[in-house]
């Protein structure tokens, strides 16, 4: 979003402006991928974005709750890394197939999914009950 923000400021001789020719060629093609994305593609993404935002509030939601209970354990930073991992991991190699839309749709059931496996092992409740 920042380079189209800096786009729509500046323009584009002015964001190439000091690369060499084939740099300024690769940024142009890229940009021109981006310009090509379909609406649908583009609004997946948005959710996408949204999801993905909701995935990091979860997370650390997660490690929250689990080290603040009156026995903590450690081994829920590494639940976390492995879920982080796996809500990069899935997309990506999703991306290697060069659809957008399997991309954009596997990372939107990533996170989503990483969200309900979060609100599964912490329930709905933030904070820690500390009557036990």
């Amino acid at each position: 979003m920042s380079v189209g923000q800096r786009l729509n400021r500046e323009g584009l001789s002015a964001y190439l402006a000091g690369k060499t020719p084939e740099a300024a060629g690769q940024i142009t093609a890229q940009l021109q991928i981006y310009a090509d994305r379909s609406l649908p593609v583009s609004l997946i993404g948005m959710l996408n974005a949204a999801a993905s935002f909701g995935f990091h509030i979860a997370l650390s939601l997660l490690i929250y709750r689990k080290l603040n209970e009156l026995n903590p354990q450690k081994r829920w930073l590494l639940i976390a890394m492995l879920l982080h991992l796996c809500n990069n991991l899935f997309p990506w190699l999703a991306s290697l197939t060069g659809s957008a839309m399997l991309t954009e749709l596997t990372g939107l059931a990533a996170s989503i999914g990483v969200i309900a496996v979060v609100y599964r092992l912490i329930g709905s409740t933030v904070l820690p009950d500390r009557t036990a």
